[in-house]
């Protein structure tokens, strides 16, 4: 479960049936592609679309409480299988930062003022950026290291995310301690 907890999600067995009723709409999407891999951004925005469901009169998720993230999540799964294509920098920026996404990794990047939101936050700006930190990273990691943790745009976002749960950790505990230290 990735952000916020939600009600609905332990009402999820309920809810069984939109998964068996996507899998029609995943064989076209599947099939439209022949057996070559579904291009990242394409599945992405499939699999955090909405749909109109028989018997109702407005539409809903595709995939139930997949939003932004969770189909980034998967999308960058099965690009691990091969279902979906592996994403270029560019993939990841377009998904990153998107006005409704501006995921964890996208703020990094403006927090560390790599990017200025207010000026270069295009996704062709922001693709910029992770080309440029996943050379740095290619150009000081031995090939080895490279292998293990997969070093591949996926990871770089990953990456940058933690750095701001990090940041917002630090913070946090930075303004406890100051609290700590007026009060003795």
């Amino acid at each position: 479960c990735y952000g916020q907890a939600q009600a609905q999600r332990a009402r999820g067995a309920q809810n069984i049936d939109v998964f068996f009723q996507a899998q029609e709409e995943w064989c076209r999407l599947v099939d439209v592609f022949a057996g070559t891999p579904i291009p990242f951004v394409q599945f992405w925005h499939w699999a955090k679309g909405n749909v109109l469901r028989e018997g109702s009169s407005r539409s809903v998720s595709r995939l139930f409480c997949t939003g932004e993230l969770t189909a980034y999540l998967l999308a960058a799964d099965l690009s691990y299988t091969g279902v979906v294509a592996s994403p270029t920098c560019g993939d990841i920026a377009q998904v990153i930062a998107s006005p409704r996404s501006r995921f964890g990794s996208y703020k990094c990047l403006v927090n560390a003022k790599l990017v200025d939101e207010a000026k270069d936050a295009s996704p062709m700006n922001v693709e910029d950026m992770l080309l440029e930190i996943l050379t740095v990273l290619q150009d000081r990691l031995p090939a080895h290291d490279q292998q293990l943790i997969v070093l591949d745009p996926i990871m770089i976002e990953h990456t940058l995310c933690k750095f701001q749960r990090v940041q917002c950790n630090v913070q946090s505990m930075a303004k406890k301690l100051a609290n700590q230290a007026v009060k003795k």
